[in-house]
């Protein structure tokens, strides 16, 4: 009786462990997808506001570049 008893500990013991280590890889892969996951929105909340000011700068020396165009076609000059 007290052999059956020994037994049963050990197959719980044994079924412990195994749920416990059956993805041990999953916690770490959890960590990983969050820090990563962090670092993109620092890295986009970061760089948004630079990339708006690039985009505007780009905008505004295409508009004066298509003014210019224009007014040299106007005058019957063309642009090398």
């Amino acid at each position: 009786m007290d052999s059956l008893n020994q037994e049963e500990r050990e197959a719980h013991h044994q079924e412990l462990l195994m749920s416990q280590t059956r993805h041990p890889y999953l916690l770490p892969l959890v960590t990983q997808a969050v820090v990563q996951t962090t670092l993109v929105v620092v890295v986009v909340v970061t760089l948004a506001p630079s990339v708006v000011s690039v985009v505007r700068q780009a905008d505004m020396v295409l508009t004066v570049g298509n003014s210019m165009q224009a007014v040299l076609g106007a005058m019957g000059l063309e642009e090398i």
